[in-house]
């Protein structure tokens, strides 16, 4: 069995485009294909002229769960 692909998505539809061919690869060398998606920490501003940045767990997670329900459609997406 060959390695697992990693196919990097960042939401485009260029990104998008790449998946049916990482799948049709994924499938002729018998192998599994991991789909990814950086996330960066959500900071907020504040202060004069928003010049400081602080974390903002709350809308983080939010971000986070949605990005992960995206990927969690696209895999779906991509294994029918």
């Amino acid at each position: 069995m060959s390695r697992p692909i990693l196919v990097p998505l960042d939401g485009s539809a260029l990104s998008d485009m790449a998946l049916p061919h990482a799948a049709n690869l994924a499938r002729e060398l018998g192998t599994r294909m991991h789909l990814v998606r950086v996330h960066l920490p959500v900071m907020a501003f504040t202060g004069a002229e928003a010049a400081v940045a602080i974390p903002d767990p709350e809308l983080d997670a939010k971000v986070r769960e949605a990005s992960q329900t995206w990927l969690t459609e696209k895999a779906a997406s991509v294994r029918s």
